[in-house]
């Protein structure tokens, strides 16, 4: 993968998050009103599958765009877009360590390591790198709960600038706000640019 081509699946995948927010939102303000809520949903064009027969019964429109809306006021849709991102820069660093003849397996940050010990990497962008890829690992790991390593990330990043950081250890879940989204982009590409 080129850098071409992260930056445009990069803005892509943030492009099709707003998209999904905006139409939802839009959506959202008629659903009790539109005459289609009251009709029914049906899957004909979903495979039906053993584990997917209970999960794609007939079910009102209103019903499914109130899931939706759901599923987004939640913050899991900012997270599997989160991953999204995530999953095109590992991308890159594989298609970067493929091009010095590098190994291409390992963790994320086994990847970046190697890249970074290939390539002359900004250590500003390590540094933002490195945040983003230990709420990655709390959020996969931990279920969003704080670590040590993710303190210590953030702390290189945000410790001055007054953003909250949460103590190690806390029960929390580490939110992926569209705000936050932009901002996973914004540093993606700043990181790939020093390739």
């Amino acid at each position: 993968m080129t850098l071409t081509q992260l930056e445009n699946n990069l803005l892509k995948t943030l492009r099709t998050y707003w998209r999904i927010r905006a139409g939802s939102t839009a959506l959202q303000s008629n659903v009790d009103a539109h005459p289609l809520m009251g009709q029914v949903l049906h899957f004909e064009s979903i495979p039906k599958c053993n584990s997917a027969n209970p999960l794609i019964a007939p079910e009102q429109i209103g019903a499914m765009f109130q899931e939706v809306g759901d599923y987004i006021s939640s913050g899991k849709l900012s997270v599997t877009f989160f991953l999204q991102l995530i999953s095109h820069v590992e991308g890159f660093l594989c298609a970067q360590l493929s091009l010095k003849s590098l190994s291409i397996d390992g963790t994320l940050g086994q990847l970046q390591n190697r890249c970074e010990s290939a390539y002359l990497i900004g250590s500003a962008n390590k540094l933002r790198m490195n945040e983003i890829r230990e709420r990655r690992n709390s959020i996969i790991h931990h279920a969003g709960a704080v670590t040590q390593k993710y303190v210590a990330a953030a702390n290189h990043v945000f410790g001055d600038s007054g953003v909250a950081i949460p103590d190690p250890g806390t029960i929390v879940s580490l939110e992926i706000s569209a705000c936050y989204l932009s901002y996973c982009v914004d540093t993606l590409i700043d990181y790939a640019r020093d390739f």
